[in-house]
């Protein structure tokens, strides 16, 4: 989100900023080593390959930066958490035909267009090499296809892995969106996949119950309600006792967790109580700061008076 939020700004104060760069750099005023970094990172914004990055991240982290705020919502659904992440690879990859495109914006950020020149190295030729000549790229396409494309790919690759350790659950309830007379046998296969996963939660007792649900679901005349809107009307009916076994199946899997981030700022939470002026905090008044820091939101609405 900061990265996000860091590149919007330069992007869109990008020639304000190599103002005040330049500034800096004139100023005799300033300390040399201040003049010599501002005449450093100018000379940085002043390359095309700078700019063309600038413009390309910008876009990438944005959709990068919305997506992972909806994931970290706790009312998120999981199907919904994989159709985000897919969506999000399908966005990258149609970045990969927009190499000119972020080009132009990058010409137009630094005002011109000339790739920084780099030494041509000659492979040294061998005596089985052929006649052939050598096929030297242009700064530019070696640019798309040593950092643009590798960036584009690593990113997706490493997406994907996320997406199929999803998917992989997401197979394992692949019932719940499964209601029609059709699908008995799949249904089947799926729950008893499901009963031998959760062995010791739930029993083979859920087949019935889940052709029931089905009938009941059906017979109330609406649309198919998602996992989250099944536990609603299971609840609201209270009739949680007639399927046992569903109800603590559609609990696990609304409160399996998406990403580990509410894990990572209770540790953060913990390094900011526990510092070295705190260092001889005991356990319990710890934990019940942690406690406290943790729910801060709940806490702000309790009223002790």
């Amino acid at each position: 989100s900061a990265r996000a939020d860091a590149l919007q700004s330069l992007v869109l104060q990008y020639k304000s900023y190599r103002e005040a760069l330049q500034k800096l750099v004139y100023d005799e005023q300033q300390k040399a080593d201040t003049r010599a970094k501002a005449r450093g990172l100018l000379k940085t914004m002043l390359t095309l390959e700078n700019a063309f990055l600038a413009t390309f991240w910008k876009s990438l982290l944005s959709r990068v930066d919305k997506t992972s705020k909806l994931l970290q919502d706790p009312a998120l659904e999981f199907g919904t958490a994989v159709q985000m992440l897919k969506s999000l690879k399908d966005f990258l990859l149609a970045q990969r035909s927009k190499f000119n495109d972020f080009l132009d914006s990058a010409k137009s950020l630094c005002g011109h267009s000339n790739w920084k020149e780099k030494r041509a190295l000659k492979r040294k030729r061998m005596a089985d090499d052929g006649s052939d000549t050598e096929i030297i790229q242009t700064r530019e396409k070696q640019f798309e296809t040593m950092v643009f494309f590798v960036i584009v790919d690593t990113i997706a690759s490493h997406l994907q892995q996320r997406i199929n350790a999803y998917a992989e659950i997401e197979e394992r309830f692949v019932f719940l969106s499964m209601h029609h007379a059709d699908d008995s046998d799949s249904v089947k296969k799926s729950l008893m996949e499901v009963v031998d996963f959760y062995v010791g939660d739930i029993d083979v007792g859920i087949i019935d119950e889940w052709l029931q649900w089905t009938a009941f679901v059906n017979g109330l005349g609406r649309q198919w309600p998602s996992p989250s809107e099944m536990l609603a009307i299971m609840t609201q009916s209270k009739i949680q006792s007639a399927f046992p076994n569903l109800f603590i199946l559609l609990r696990i899997y609304l409160t399996l967790p998406i990403t580990n981030c509410t894990g990572e700022r209770s540790f953060s939470h913990l390094k900011r109580i526990k510092n070295y002026l705190w260092s001889t905090t005991g356990q319990n008044r710890l934990s019940d700061l942690a406690m406290l820091n943790i729910e801060a939101d709940l806490l702000r609405t309790i009223d002790f008076v």
